[in-house]
């Protein structure tokens, strides 16, 4: 699980966005939206928020990644509601984040064949990846 983060360019950043600690759905009215691809569960949790606070946004593409929703945003397509866990890096690179007051949520997977015992290294990994999940939901709470 994980809460979602709008985003948008340092250059780009209206006066209206910047001034806020939190993004409501309302806020959304009328933006330039990245939205992930329509089939997405997320994004059918998004348009379920945005359509129940009446907010009339404008998808002007749609991809199936979070990274790639940032990337877009920080060439100033537009804004868009992101996995926390995908926007490593990005702010360095001048994309604005801001917490989502609407509660919706990303799963993870991860899939093994049964059956199979597992080797040390996948071991490994998978306590790696759980371990960054955990300090990542303490940061973006």
């Amino acid at each position: 699980m994980a809460t979602l983060s709008v985003i948008r360019r340092w250059a780009r950043a209206g006066r209206r966005a910047v001034a806020r600690k939190v993004i409501r759905p309302q806020n959304l009215d009328g933006e330039r939206l990245i939205a992930l691809a329509p089939k997405d569960t997320v994004r059918r949790q998004v348009d379920d928020v945005l359509r129940a606070a009446g907010v009339r946004s404008v998808i002007v593409v749609e991809t199936p990644n979070s990274a790639t929703v940032c990337a877009l945003a920080m060439e100033g397509i537009g804004v868009g509601l992101v996995n926390p866990y995908a926007i490593d890096g990005y702010a360095l690179r001048g994309v604005v984040f801001w917490p989502f007051s609407a509660t919706v949520n990303f799963k993870s997977l991860l899939i093994f064949r049964p059956g199979v015992p597992k080797s040390r290294l996948v071991r490994d990994l998978v306590s790696a990846l759980i371990s960054a999940r955990n300090v990542k939901a303490r940061e973006h709470p």
